[in-house]
Order: C-alpha cells, then sequence, then structure tokens
C-alpha cells in the first residue's frame, strides 16, 4: 500500500504548545499508512531528537539556525526530493511560507493549523497577510470553535474551509498525580505557558498579593519563558511576593507534568487562550482548574463542574476563587475528578489523530495529480506578454484559436504591445482574451506584481486544466501564478532563447537561474526545434521534462500564391521589372538589419532596377534610416513599417533576406520557402535545418561582406524560384493541422485522457 507523504512544517522546535501536540500526533499516526516528516525554519530545534526518536525525519530550514533567503528554496527542494503528498503548516510563519512554496512545488494539498488567536490591538503585515492568505490551503484545522469563529468573522471567504478537530491527550500512557499529596501543608499553585502579555501572569501576580493578605501558606509557581520576564520579576519584587512567587523558567512537557503532580490547583489567567493544552494536561492529571472565559477555554471547561471560569483581566475575582479553593478540598476533589473524565470522554489523542488521518485520506483521494480529467471539456489557459508581430504571437494564436471545440475550451491572457512593435489582433478577434496591459516585455516591480495578481485571479476564476505559457516574462509570472493556484499541469514552450551574448553574465546567469528554477515545477518544456532543445538540455534547463513540437502555421495561402499578387510594387511605386530584396522583421538588435544596410551598398550597384524593402518596425528604426542615409542609399532602401498584406509582400519579391543574429524557428524563411521565394540568410539556429543550397544561400552571422557577395550570387541567379515539391514540404512540416494535432495529444496524454 503506497504511503501517504505528509510534510509538517513549523516554524520552530522550541518547547511550546503547538509542537507538544505536534510531537504527540506524530506519535500516534499510522506508520503504515503514512509517512511523517517535520522541517523548521527558526532555532535550534531543542525538539528534534524527541521527533527523530519516534522514527520521524527532521529537516532543519534554518541557516545559522536563522530564517534566510535561502530558507524557502530549501523547503522547495525538499517537498520535490521527498514527493511530499501533503503540506501541513502550523503558526504564522510557517503557513505563510508553506503555502506559497507547496503551490510552486507542486504539491497535492497544503493545510493549516491554527493554535493560536491573534490579539486585535496587534497589527501585524504578517499576520495580516497570513490570516488574508488563508484561500490558498485546502482546509484549516482549528483547534477549538473559538479559533474558528474568530478567523471566519475576520475572513469570511475561508469559513467553509475550516475543520475543527481538538488536541487530544495521550492519558493511557501517563500515571495519575498522587491525590494524598495534598497532605502538604504549603499550597502549590501552577501555571505555565510563555511569558508574553497576552498570557496575563500579572493578573495572577497580583492576585497573589490579595490571597496574601489572608493566607501567607501559599506558593505560586510560573513555568515558562519569554519577553515578560523582567516585567515579572520586577512586579514580584514590587509587591513583596519573592517568598510566594516564583519564575520556574523554561521546562520540558515530562517536567510540566511532573509540576502538575505536585500542585493543588491549576491556574490559567490569560487574555486569550486558541484552547488550553496545559489546562487539558492539568485536568488530566485530576488537578483543579481556575481558568478566564476567554477564546476556546469555555469548550474544555463546564463551569462549577470540572472547573472555575473567571472574568479575564480581574485579580481580585481570580484571589477571591482562588481563596474558596484553598480553603475547600473536597470540592478540589470533586472538581478534578469530574475534570479526568471530561478529558477521557472528549480528548483522547487517539481522537484527534484518527480525525487528522481522515483529513489527510480525503484531501489524497481528491488530489488533482491523482485523479484523470473527466470527458469533460479540457481547459486550456495560454499566456503570452504580448502580440506583437512574430512568430511567437502568431504560433499562440493559430493554436488557440484551433482549440476551441467540442474537447478543448481555450483562452488567452496577453499583455500589451509597444507601438513600434505593432501587433496581431487582428487575427485574433474571435477568440477568448483577457487583456492584461500590466503584463509587458520590461521589468518593473509593480507592473508585474500586478500583473501576477491578475493572471493569478483569472487562473482561480477559470480553473483551467492546464495552463500553457509562451515568453520568458509570461513565462515566469505565468507558471508561479499557476502552481499558486492548484493547477496540475504546466507548459511552457520556448520560441527562441537569450542565453548568448546578448545581456552581460551577470543578467545572463541571473535569468539561467530563474529559468532552472521554473524547469523544476513545469511538466513539460516544448521547444519548437531540435536545436533549442539541445541548447536547454547543454543549459540544464530541461531535465528529462523536455518536448519538441515545432511550430505550425497557416501556410496553404502561400504554397498557391503566384507572382506579384496585389499592389504592394504600385502601393511603393515601384516598377513591375524592379527586382526587390526584402527582409521582413522586427527593427530590433537580434534581428542583424544594421549588417543588411552595411552590406547593401555592394549589391545594389548591381543594376539600377534592385531595390532594398525592408518590412517592419521597431526600436532601431530611426537609428537604421540614419545609416541609410549616411550610406548615401536613400533612394534605393524603402521602409515601409508594418504590413498585414503578407502574401502581397512576398509575391511582390524576388529575394528573402534574413540577416539574424538569433532565431528560435523563423517564421518568415517558412512562409517565403511556402511561396517559392529563394532566401539568403545566416546560419544560425535552425536556420541551415531549414534552408539547404537548393533553396538559398547561408552565411555567418555578423559578416556584412558575406552577406553582400550572398545577395549578388542570388540576384545573378534570378529568376530563381522553388519548385512545387519544396513548398508542399513546407506546408505539411510547418501547417497549422500538424501543428494542433501534435498538441491535443500532449495535453491529452499529460492530462491522462484517451485522445
Amino acid at each position: 500500500m503506497e504511503k501517504i507523504k505528509v510534510l509538517h512544517l513549523i516554524t520552530d522546535l522550541e518547547p511550546g504548545g503547538a509542537q507538544l501536540l505536534l510531537l504527540r500526533t506524530s506519535r500516534g499516526i499510522d506508520s503504515e499508512r503514512f509517512e511523517f516528516y517535520v522541517a523548521f525554519m527558526l532555532g535550534k530545534g531543542t525538539l528534534s531528537a524527541e521527533f527523530q526518536s519516534c522514527g520521524i525525519k527532521v529537516l532543519d530550514l534554518t541557516r545559522g539556525k536563522k530564517f534566510s533567503w535561502i530558507s524557502p528554496f530549501k523547503l522547495f527542494m525538499v517537498l520535490r526530493k521527498y514527493k511530499i503528498d501533503i503540506l501541513h503548516t502550523h503558526l504564522v510563519h510557517a503557513s505563510l511560507l508553506g503555502r506559497v512554496v507547496g503551490r510552486m512545488a507542486g504539491v497535492s494539498a497544503v493545510i493549516s493549523t491554527r493554535h493560536f488567536g491573534y490579539d486585535p490591538k496587534v497589527k501585524s503585515l504578517i499576520y495580516y497577510l497570513e490570516r488574508k492568505s488563508g484561500f490558498l490551503d485546502k482546509r484549516i484545522i482549528a483547534v477549538s470553535a473559538a479559533v474558528k469563529k474568530y478567523f471566519s468573522c475576520t475572513n469570511p471567504a475561508i469559513e467553509n474551509r475550516i475543520c475543527v478537530i481538538y488536541n487530544g491527550l495521550d492519558i493511557d500512557s501517563e500515571t495519575q498525580r498522587d491525590l494524598c499529596g495534598e497532605l502538604m501543608p504549603e499550597f502549590r499553585i501552577l501555571s505555565a505557558g510563555r511569558l508574553h502579555k497576552i498570557k496575563r501572569f500579572d493578573i495572577l501576580i497580583r492576585a497573589a498579593a490579595i490571597i496574601k493578605e489572608q493566607n501567607k501558606d501559599f506558593r505560586v509557581l510560573i513555568a515558562g519563558d519569554g519577553p515578560e520576564r523582567h516585567y515579572l520579576q520586577t512586579l514580584i519584587r514590587e509587591l513583596n511576593l519573592q517568598d510566594n512567587v516564583y519564575l520556574a523558567g523554561q521546562k520540558t512537557n515530562s517536567e510540566i507534568i511532573g509540576l502538575i503532580k505536585n500542585s493543588d490547583l491549576y491556574v490559567q489567567s490569560s487574555d486569550w487562550e486558541a484552547f488550553g493544552l496545559s489546562i487539558l494536561e492539568a485536568m488530566s492529571q485530576s488537578l483543579a482548574v481556575v481558568a478566564t472565559n476567554v477564546g476556546g477555554i469555555p469548550e474544555i471547561i463546564k463551569n462549577g463542574y470540572d472547573g472555575i471560569l473567571v472574568s479575564p483581566s480581574d485579580p481580585q475575582e481570580l484571589a477571591v476563587t482562588i481563596l474558596r479553593l484553598l480553603k475547600n478540598r473536597r470540592l478540589r476533589k470533586l472538581l478534578g475528578e469530574n475534570a479526568r473524565k471530561r478529558v477521557e470522554q472528549n480528548f483522547i489523542l487517539k481522537q484527534s489523530v484518527a480525525k487528522q488521518q481522515e483529513l489527510y485520506q480525503e484531501l489524497w483521494g481528491k488530489s488533482e495529480h491523482k485523479r484523470p480529467v473527466s470527458n469533460a471539456k479540457h481547459r486550456i489557459l495560454q499566456i503570452i506578454t504580448r502580440l506583437n508581430i512574430g512568430g511567437a504571437a502568431r504560433h499562440v494564436i493559430i493554436l488557440s484559436s484551433n482549440l476551441n471545440d467540442h474537447r478543448f475550451d481555450c483562452q488567452l491572457v496577453t499583455g500589451k504591445e509597444r507601438k513600434s512593435e505593432g501587433n496581431m489582433r487582428h487575427l485574433a478577434r474571435n477568440m477568448k482574451m483577457i487583456d492584461i496591459p500590466e503584463l509587458q516585455r520590461e521589468i518593473s516591480i509593480i507592473r508585474d506584481i500586478k500583473a501576477f495578481w491578475k493572471i493569478y485571479r483569472h487562473i482561480r476564476k477559470y480553473k483551467p486544466h492546464i495552463v500553457h505559457t509562451h515568453t520568458s516574462k509570461a513565462g515566469v509570472l505565468g507558471r508561479i501564478a499557476a502552481k499558486m493556484a492548484g493547477t496540475p499541469i504546466t507548459i511552457h514552450t520556448f520560441h527562441g532563447h537569450i542565453f548568448g551574448d546578448f545581456f552581460s553574465p551577470l543578467k545572463t546567469k541571473l535569468f539561467l537561474f530563474i529559468e532552472r528554477l521554473m524547469s523544476r515545477f513545469t511538466t513539460r518544456i516544448i521547444s519548437i526545434s531540435e536545436l533549442i532543445h539541445n541548447d536547454l538540455i547543454n543549459l540544464r534547463i530541461i531535465n528529462g521534462n523536455g518536448r519538441i513540437i515545432e511550430n505550425g502555421f497557416d501556410l496553404n495561402q502561400f504554397v498557391n500564391v503566384g507572382r506579384s499578387v496585389g499592389n504592394f510594387r504600385q502601393d511603393l511605386g515601384l516598377e513591375p521589372e524592379d527586382i526587390l530584396v526584402g527582409t521582413v522583421a522586427r527593427l530590433v538588435p537580434t534581428k542583424g538589419c544594421s549588417y543588411l544596410l552595411d552590406a547593401a551598398p555592394s549589391f545594389l550597384d548591381l543594376s539600377p532596377s534592385i531595390r532594398l524593402v525592408i518590412v517592419g518596425d521597431g526600436e532601431l528604426k530611426d537609428e537604421l534610416q540614419r545609416q541609410v542615409r549616411s550610406l548615401g542609399i536613400e533612394r534605393k532602401v524603402i521602409f515601409t513599417g508594418f504590413r498585414e498584406d503578407m502574401l502581397e509582400v512576398y509575391s511582390a519579391f524576388d529575394i528573402l533576406v534574413l540577416p539574424s543574429l538569433r532565431e528560435g524557428l523563423p517564421t518568415v524563411i517558412i512562409e517565403a520557402l511556402c511561396c517559392g521565394l529563394p532566401v539568403v540568410a545566416t546560419n544560425v539556429d535552425a536556420v541551415p535545418d531549414l534552408v539547404t543550397p537548393e533553396m538559398g544561400i547561408l552565411v555567418e552571422p555578423k559578416n556584412s561582406e558575406a552577406l553582400a557577395e550572398a545577395v549578388r550570387e542570388a540576384v545573378k541567379r534570378l529568376p530563381w524560384r522553388l519548385d512545387d515539391r519544396i513548398r508542399q514540404h513546407f506546408s505539411r512540416r510547418f501547417g497549422t493541422e500538424r501543428l494542433v494535432q501534435d498538441m491535443k495529444r500532449l495535453y491529452d496524454e499529460l492530462a491522462h485522457r484517451k485522445p
């Protein structure tokens, strides 16, 4: 039987209520069904040895016993290494971190236990974020109905996710206190907890001062440590209680039990208690308890039957109640006996452990990672940074528009293009498209956060089975948002990459680190060419999760086009006999247009009828126009800007030139070859796989002389047209139908569905 792997993430492993409860639960878990791990973020891990003695692996996420930026990364690696099924978080900082990293690591279910309530006077950003991020949990365990009520009021959206599981004690393994010990002359009062202002030990100390006025034969022992220690010591001295009140310091759980067994009364004077585990410990030992009527305490104590409840922040009432019990041994005994019965009936560890195990089993059974997608439509969300003119945008539009059928429902999320980039939105008019203006190529912390949040909210609303991202910015934000939203399958397509000499070494290392990290929680990484695929393997971005799926386009119109269709030449004032050497590109550095212009004077001199036509726009347009003027060739070079009538453009060209420095799988070359155009291009990336000597001439990048010579040679071969066999081959290889079928097969495979 496959064990369910559960990692408990807790802020620290220092002795405390949450830590001791986790230790008890760990001891009672069914080891044949569950495999437990415990990880902590702060401190020395004092309780580590006790967990390890139970056969539980303890994982230290600290750096020098402190939390650091590397702790989230350590947690991510732990979740992936041990293939954790359920991440169960405890305490504020662990819950906040666990929700984010758990989603990123693809954990099936993240749940949290609320061991605490909040002091409404404390305005803490961390507490606020933890409270508001509760919707990321599959379930929230409240240790009392009071805790559930508090969090339901502060965050109504999570109310239906909260269930109450009371803490429990393994009383079978504990020896009951010897009631004969009460014959000791000194009346012994015990209180335990962290020395924090919400525990209000100062109220107990002031009550002790009142008691001393009537009875000096008593002792109050306060077990615990914390930030209020100095204040409480000062108060004890001011009230002259050094002989009656003692601060005993931090004690282990077994030491606390020992103190309970040697006490006559247990007192808890807190302003708030989520549950009151120390109270429960005292009750299990048949010790009478006086506690404040706050939080979850009334759920443990039936006032006057198995304990006594008093008003908070009232030392007078507390003192009167303690004096009453001090004088009435019979009442103390009766309360203690009833308290023991109450624990035996309602707060046994086996009960709480069984409920937790049922919850784990339920969540694991509902896990999206274990459950195949039903026969309902696949919901696919495509995300791309922007629909600027280029192969990536065209690929996404074609894919998205062909995925809305009886088996698939597809939506497209995209950002904003700059005016100089042009856009391909005219091809996406009939699609389900969601615009996020903040999603842009440039890095901007504020805009990127807004874009991430909008993507995340849409994923939560649409609930896609698969999130498929394209281009760098959309790839990072989209994949993180998908994991945080619980999307079971994420795919990213590399339409090229920038891990060459385009950026400084430091930037390149940073981008590589980000992509390697993203790869760890990406179900599949698609490369549009074998060359890109091999590059990504060598760069350690693909690690067994890669797939090659080449681009696909609507090429039928290009295969059947003849010469000089439309009015392109006429619009530019060109004659039918003019020789057009053309390029189609975004005017950006990677397209190498400056090298083409440097080469232009050489081949333009071949004939007065030769013209160079540059179709496209971009950030370098003004600079390239200045270069044309400086070369004195402005009468023979034409900038057309972006064009939508690409069929007319290609049919008017005689030769296509593509001088790029990098190309993933160049759409322009594929379309030109389908039109029968010969190609002069640089020998980069996937270009050699497309252009053979029969189809064109290749030169090395950044070599204007070689480029000029190649264009001259191509001009001399005119009229040079490719035959129908070549055109049909590229139409089949890079057609829309092939792309859509390949992608549908991949989606079905990942979703465990038969196509």
